[in-house]
C-alpha cells in the first residue's frame, strides 16, 4: 500500500499519496493498512458512508454497534488514512470491484479517470 504523507489532508481535502499523488482521502483499519495483499485474508468490510470511503477487517468489524457503526473513539485510534486509489486497489484484491465502489459514492466525489 503507498503511504499517505504526514501532512495530511491539504485545503481543498485530498491527500498526497506517494504512489497516486493527489487524491481524494479514505479510511482502513490499521490491520488493513499493514496487510500484504498475498496474505491470507483478514476480511474487508467496507461501505461508503457519508460520502468517505472505509473498510475495516473483521476483528474491527466485532466492535461495531447493532447498526454497524463503529465508536468515534475506536476509529479514531485504529484507523488510517489511504488515498481512494490504494483503497480501490486494496478493495480489488478483496473481490470488491470498482463498479460496486463507484455506485456507492456520492457522484461528486471522485473524478472516474483516478
Amino acid at each position: 500500500m503507498n503511504k499517505v504523507s504526514d501532512d495530511g489532508e491539504s485545503d481543498d481535502g485530498l491527500v498526497t499519496c506517494e504512489g497516486h499523488g493527489e487524491q481524494p482521502p479514505s479510511f482502513v483499519c490499521v490491520h488493513l493498512a499493514e496487510s500484504q495483499p498475498d496474505a491470507q485474508s483478514i476480511g474487508f468490510n467496507w461501505n461508503c458512508e457519508g460520502g468517505d470511503l472505509l473498510a475495516n477487517c473483521d476483528a474491527c468489524e466485532k466492535h461495531a454497534d447493532a447498526e454497524g457503526f463503529l465508536s468515534d473513539a475506536f476509529f479514531e485510534e485504529n484507523f488510517a488514512v489511504i488515498c481512494r486509489s490504494s483503497f480501490i486497489e486494496m478493495a480489488a484484491a478483496n473481490d470488491v470491484t470498482l463498479e460496486a465502489i463507484t455506485n456507492a459514492e456520492p457522484t461528486a466525489t471522485h473524478d472516474p479517470s483516478l
